[in-house]
């Protein structure tokens, strides 16, 4: 179990760090809990895994699914963990926005 969140906050972790390189200050920006549909998760059971993003104003991340191929899409990607199996993560919609720097509306999660 411990392997799975430690999966999940590496990735996040990495997603963060990617904020800083476009001069955003993710320290108290984004807010992050993994959490499971089960108390305890049981050898040979199924179970799911949400991840919870707060995203503090004026922040963003880019959405899964930029409308431009130029910007990078946020993405969860599970370490290989023995005896886990992943099934494809599900993203939100993304949110339209018109930010100072592009021309044309972005598609991003903020809070």
């Amino acid at each position: 179990m411990k392997k799975i969140f430690s999966s999940a906050i590496l990735i996040f972790l990495t997603m963060l760090f990617s904020t800083v390189a476009f001069g955003q200050d993710p320290s108290k920006s984004i807010h992050i809990e993994a959490l499971i549909s089960v108390d305890k998760v049981q050898q040979g059971s199924s179970f799911m895994m949400a991840v919870v993003m707060d995203i503090e104003p004026p922040f963003h991340i880019n959405s899964s699914s930029p409308l431009d191929e130029s910007f990078i899409p946020t993405k969860i990607e599970f370490l290989e963990t023995e005896g886990v199996v992943f099934g494809e993560p599900i993203y939100p919609k993304g949110e339209n926005q018109k930010l100072s720097f592009s021309e044309d509306p972005i598609s991003v999660y903020s809070g």
